[in-house]
């Protein structure tokens, strides 16, 4: 099972590391790399915590696509130039935190950009995630790889159907 967080709202670092922490629990984060440092998300010191933490593993989540702005598309937008840049800023984000290379990307909004792949691929990328429910198998494609969703207030009997395989959320 993995878990994961997407985005980079504080609440990680405030609520969700301290619960890893005392369960020894590892976690991957999708972050969206223009928002470190935003009022709503991670600050600096905050990101630095949790790949300080070792039960992080950071992960793409693009650095400026994750929603269409002036000058900058959406990922499912974007062209392979446009998508070359918006990669460009993320690396030296990761490199100024010292975080890994991203090998795993959680496509925003849960929509890919096939055109994207061979590119995501030729950039060290393994995997990309979608938000379709479900579990993965050996058969799936490595790029639209589905992913159980978690929401605030889902009720525990939903929460538990998804944890033994017993239904959808």
């Amino acid at each position: 099972m993995l878990i994961t967080f997407d985005d980079g709202y504080p609440g990680i670092a405030t609520q969700a590391l301290p619960v890893l922490e005392q369960y020894h629990l590892c976690a991957t984060l999708f972050l969206i790399g223009n928002t470190v440092g935003r009022p709503g998300y991670l600050s600096a010191a905050q990101l630095q915590r949790l790949v300080d933490s070792g039960l992080f593993d950071i992960e793409g989540h693009t650095f400026a696509g994750h929603d269409a702005a002036p000058g900058h598309p959406a990922f499912s937008e974007m062209t392979p130039p446009e998508f070359q840049r918006d990669q460009e800023l993320e690396v030296a984000l990761f490199r100024r935190f010292h975080i890994p290379a991203p090998v795993a990307i959680a496509y925003p909004h849960g929509r890919p950009n096939l055109r994207l792949v061979p590119l995501l691929a030729r950039d060290g990328y393994r995997v990309g995630f979608t938000v379709v429910p479900g579990w993965i198998s050996p058969h799936d494609n490595p790029w639209l790889l589905p992913r159980w969703i978690v929401w605030p207030r889902m009720p525990l009997h939903r929460f538990a159907a998804i944890l033994t395989h017993h239904g959808r959320a």
